[in-house]
């Protein structure tokens, strides 16, 4: 198994934590609690830095398909928003409002944008 490919595993894991854990913290409502929380936060972070190594191993191995570039972009804008409104909820420590509606929204769009690529590159490669 290749470097990049480990990576995309092990990123892909961590997101799926991060998606469970996000679930579960949703369902107990806030204030959230400090050990699930950081739970939730840091397999995200493991998760996008992981496939941000995959990508760049793995787009100087070969030379990359226009829509995987594309992809790869919206994929990144997604997880930005949702990071930025996931920072916004742990601030107010709250779960209501448009913010929590976006961050579902962002989270799900780059869970989604996520798997594609993954099936892009299984395809790919």
């Amino acid at each position: 198994m290749k470097i990049h490919e480990t990576y995309f595993l092990i990123g892909a894991a961590l997101l799926v934590l991060s998606i469970l854990v996000g679930f579960w913290l949703g369902k107990q409502g806030a204030p959230y609690k400090m050990l699930p929380s950081t739970l939730h936060k840091l397999s995200a972070v493991g998760g996008i830095v992981l496939f941000i190594l995959a990508y760049l191993k793995y787009s100087k191995q070969a030379t990359l398909p226009s829509a995987m570039t594309t992809l790869s972009i919206v994929t990144a804008v997604l997880l930005a928003a949702a990071i930025i409104t996931g920072a916004i909820i742990s601030n107010r420590n709250t779960g209501e409002g448009i913010i929590i509606r976006i961050h579902n929204a962002t989270s799900i769009g780059s869970v989604l944008s996520l798997i594609g690529l993954v099936i892009f590159y299984l395809r790919h490669t």
